[in-house]
C-alpha cells in the first residue's frame, strides 16, 4: 500500500469514528432517532430564577427510548440528593428501561434543616395544612444555606422545559414522582405547576401547601404504611393526619365520593372519580414503615399501579 494509499485510510477511519461517536452522542442528548443504544446517565444544569447560580439535574435515558417520550421526574427526601435514589435499591434506573420513559432526577439545595442534618431539602410548604393562618413553616423549610432562598418550584419547571427541549418529549406525559419529603414536594408541585405536570405520586408525603390552588384538577395517587413512624398515618405536630390530605385533594380535584376499589390482608386501594377525568388514589399498606419502597424487596409490587394510574392520567 503506498503511503498516501495509508493516509487516505487512516482518515477514512478518523472520519468513521467521528460519525459514529456523533451518532452516539446525539442519541444519548436525544437529538437522533436511534432505538435501543447504551442507557446513559446525563447531568445537565439549568439557571436560578432568583440567584445567579446552576443547578444540576441527572437524566437517565433508557436502552429504548421512542419518539417523544414520556417523562418521570424522582423527587428524593430529606438529607438526599438525585443521584443517591438514581442508584438506589429502588431500581429507578431498571423501570425506566422495562417502560422505556425518560428518569429525571433533580437535586434539591443543600443546606442545613433546623435538626441540624446537612443535605439536600425542598422547600415543601409554607404551611403545615390545614391549619388556619398564621401557621408555622415545616423545620425543614427556611434553610440556612450559602445562597439564601430558594426557589424549589421555579427550579423544577426550568428543569421540566430544558428536558422537553433536549429530548423532544410528549408535554402531556410529565410526571412527578416523590417520597417522604419529596412527597411533600410533589404535592407542592402539584399544586404549583399544573401546566407542567399532568399527574403525581407521593410516598409517605403529606399535603403541606396552603392554600393550593392548581390551574386545573390534577390526579394524584398516595401511597401511606400504616407504621411509618416519620410520617405517621394520624399526623403529628407539624402536619395533620394523612386522612386529611386525602380529604383535601378530594375537595380540590371536585371528587365523587370514593369507593374501596381493592382490599387484602396487605393494603387497601380508595379511589374517587374526579373533574375533568382526573382521580384521587389512595394505596393504605399495612406494613413496611418508611422506607419501605427502597427494600430489596418491598412489600408490594407498586410501580405496575403506578405506570396504570400515570398511563389513565395525562395532561388534559
Amino acid at each position: 500500500m503506498t503511503s498516501i494509499a495509508r493516509l487516505s485510510m487512516r482518515r477514512l477511519r478518523r472520519s468513521y469514528a467521528a460519525i459514529v461517536l456523533v451518532l452516539v452522542l446525539g442519541c444519548a442528548m436525544g437529538l437522533t432517532a436511534c432505538g435501543r443504544h447504551r442507557p446513559s446517565e446525563l447531568s445537565f444544569s439549568v439557571s436560578s430564577p432568583t440567584r445567579p447560580f446552576l443547578r444540576a439535574y441527572l437524566v437517565y435515558v433508557p436502552r429504548t427510548l421512542p419518539a417523544n417520550p414520556q417523562v418521570v421526574l424522582f423527587l428524593h427526601g430529606s438529607a438526599s440528593a438525585g443521584i443517591e435514589i438514581a442508584h438506589s435499591g429502588a431500581n429507578f434506573e431498571g423501570l425506566a428501561d422495562r417502560y422505556q420513559f425518560l428518569a429525571v432526577f433533580p437535586s434539591a439545595v443543600q443546606g442545613t434543616d433546623a435538626n441540624g442534618r446537612t443535605g439536600g431539602f425542598w422547600s415543601a410548604g409554607q404551611c403545615i395544612a390545614p391549619q388556619p393562618e398564621p401557621c408555622r413553616p415545616l423545620p425543614e423549610t427556611p434553610l440556612r444555606t450559602e445562597i439564601g432562598a430558594v426557589d424549589d418550584v421555579a427550579y423544577l419547571r426550568n428543569v421540566i422545559d430544558d428536558v422537553a427541549r433536549r429530548y423532544q418529549v410528549d408535554r402531556s406525559r410529565v410526571y412527578a414522582w416523590g417520597d417522604s419529603l419529596g412527597a411533600f414536594m410533589v404535592q407542592r408541585v402539584a399544586c404549583e405547576l399544573a401546566d407542567r405536570v399532568a399527574s403525581v405520586v407521593s410516598v409517605e408525603g403529606a399535603l403541606t401547601q396552603n392554600p393550593c390552588t392548581p390551574t386545573r384538577p390534577v390526579s394524584i395517587q398516595l401511597y401511606q404504611t400504616r407504621d411509618d413512624l416519620s410520617v405517621p398515618l394520624g399526623g403529628n405536630e407539624l402536619f395533620a393526619p394523612i386522612t386529611d390530605t386525602l380529604a383535601a385533594w378530594r375537595t380540590i380535584n371536585g371528587c365523587q365520593p370514593s369507593t374501596t376499589a381493592e382490599s387484602t390482608p396487605l393494603y387497601s386501594v380508595e379511589a374517587s372519580a374526579c373533574a375533568r377525568g382526573t382521580s384521587v388514589e389512595f394505596v393504605l399498606l399495612d406494613h413496611g414503615g418508611h422506607d419501605w419502597i427502597y427494600e430489596p424487596r418491598p412489600v408490594i409490587d407498586w410501580f405496575p399501579r403506578t405506570w396504570r394510574f400515570l398511563q389513565e392520567h395525562p395532561l388534559a
